[in-house]
């Protein structure tokens, strides 16, 4: 209630706005707390008054059963509905008080590792990203920042209406899915500006204001790469999005990382849950899995190229697989798997020989070539063969010799 020797407030801004939200006229208050606005067609409107000095808050409404001398906003600073006619209506009245609350606002923020709107267990917080508490007229009243637990708490609020405005949230990440599942105190308030709804304050702390972050859920498609995301619709780009691993797996010449990439190789992503991705390697031997929440995984090449050895990987095992860890906002290109050929000695051919019959003996006298081995063989046969026709036609000779002498 207005008493005597309580003084007027000046600067204070009182706008006229139509029962359906649009905004007529705004003034500010004199010297001595008196504003008017004049010009008002008949109809119905209220009034919201804004720019209060800080440090004070609205005082009871409508106190008392004097019109003229109570006070008609609420905490926010607005009144209810009035109607206008063809009289003045100059009883429209603002009372401030000098502010004094304990009361807190606050709560969490937090990376969202699966992507539903819920904090669950194990799903850390995230520092350094700026709230700021805003009365419902848009006016700022306090920010702070996350600390290294994803915690923030503004407290002194006085009883009103508020939203609250998230910035400053990791390069590459997104806010969550708004208000999933059913219990304010784990879910995430902020819209994708980062805005949450206008709540209201009372003698109550409020510590459900929570806002996760994802990396961001479009999915995305390299020129060229076969990619595998964790959703279906694809959207071509040149930009590696936040959340891949992936590069290429090649012949491996000995003097270079990268030789000739090496295509249709399965390349699975193997999950910390144990579940798994799987892609194949394209025509230049590139890879890529995308759309990854912040973890470890482990790359496998499924079927490395036959009569080839893994001779390069990022972890230095050269066992066909890798380890690796992207946090948020990270992406890890530089998965390389190099493989040499395996050198191939000419065939050796053994071919084996059937023995020879033994060769008859020679006629008492004939000289005897010694050889070994199945040449040796064949030439002792072809030596003997030729003495014994030698022998026989020179005997033929004398036999004949010897009838034309007896005659």
């Amino acid at each position: 209630m207005q008493d005597v020797g309580e003084p007027g407030v000046q600067g204070v801004r009182a706008t006229l706005f139509r029962v359906d939200g649009s905004e007529v006229l705004y003034t500010v208050t004199d010297s001595n707390g008196a504003w008017g606005i004049c010009g008002v067609t008949p109809g119905s409107y209220f009034v919201r008054f804004t720019g209060i000095p800080s440090g004070t808050a609205f005082t009871a409404a409508r106190a008392g059963g004097n019109t003229a001398k109570d006070s008609d906003p609420d905490a926010t600073g607005t009144t209810p509905a009035f109607a206008v006619g063809s009289v003045n209506v100059l009883t429209i009245d603002a009372g401030i008080v000098a502010a004094t609350s304990t009361v807190c606002v606050g709560d969490f923020v937090w990376s969202d590792l699966n992507g539903n709107g819920v904090q669950d267990v194990g799903e850390p917080g995230v520092q350094g990203v700026r709230a700021t508490l805003f009365r419902a007229d848009g006016s700022e009243v306090l920010f702070t920042v996350t600390d290294s637990n994803g915690a923030w708490t503004i407290c002194g609020v006085m009883p009103g209406s508020y939203f609250v405005r998230f910035t400053g949230i990791p390069s590459g990440t997104a806010f969550t899915l708004v208000r999933a599942g059913s219990n304010p105190g784990t879910d995430s308030d902020p819209d994708a500006t980062g805005t949450t709804p206008v709540f209201a304050v009372g003698t109550v702390n409020v510590l459900t204001i929570d806002a996760g972050l994802v990396i961001p859920s479009t999915p995305i498609v390299l020129p060229n790469v076969p990619i595998v995301t964790t959703t279906t619709t694809p959207v071509t780009t040149t930009t590696i999005p936040p959340g891949c691993i992936g590069d290429k797996v090649f012949k491996d010449p000995g003097s270079a990382k990268d030789g000739a990439g090496i295509p249709g190789v399965t390349v699975s992503l193997k999950r910390s849950d144990g579940s798994t991705l799987s892609t194949v390697t394209d025509a230049n031997g590139n890879y890529l899995f995308c759309l990854l929440p912040p973890g470890t995984y482990t790359v496998v090449i499924k079927n490395p190229p036959v009569g080839s050895t893994n001779s390069y990987d990022l972890d230095g095992n050269k066992d066909n697989a890798a380890t690796v860890a992207i946090g948020v906002g990270q992406s890890n290109v530089d998965v390389d798997f190099g493989y040499v050929t395996a050198k191939v000695l000419p065939e050796v051919i053994t071919q084996t020989t059937t023995p020879l019959p033994p060769a008859p003996a020679a006629p008492v006298g004939t000289p005897v070539l010694s050889y070994t081995g199945a040449r040796s063989t064949l030439l002792a046969l072809w030596a003997l063969t030729f003495l014994l026709v030698g022998y026989g036609i020179f005997g033929l000779t004398g036999s004949r010799r010897r009838r034309v002498s007896l005659r």
